[in-house]
């Protein structure tokens, strides 16, 4: 695991957020976005690979939501899972890897 478990939430979300900034200061994309805007065009192996990516993500962001709540160093309105799917880019993804079938 990247992070151990003595690592709050805090500085995993900041970490996490950090990645994606990074990927956007120098010009780059995210390739599971890329591969998630040509979803349809994809092998079903591969689509399947998204989904794996997408949900494994938003189980983590979940668990760490609620590691954030408990100890009280995160705030927000409604359920962690809730949150998880709606961060932004994010749940954009997400809501477009589930608009096509992995058949």
């Amino acid at each position: 695991a990247a992070y151990s478990l003595s690592v709050t939430a805090d500085p995993k979300l900041e970490a996490y957020v950090e990645l994606y900034a990074q990927v956007l200061r120098n010009d780059l994309l995210c390739l599971c976005g890329m591969l998630a805007a040509d979803l349809a065009t994809l092998p079903r192996a591969m689509r399947g690979g998204l989904h794996r990516f997408f949900d494994e993500n938003e189980v983590w962001l979940t668990r760490v939501l609620e590691e954030g709540r408990r100890a009280k160093t995160l705030r927000f309105d409604g359920p962690p899972a809730l949150v998880a799917q709606t961060l932004p880019d994010y749940g954009a993804l997400r809501a477009r890897l589930r608009a096509v079938p992995l058949a």
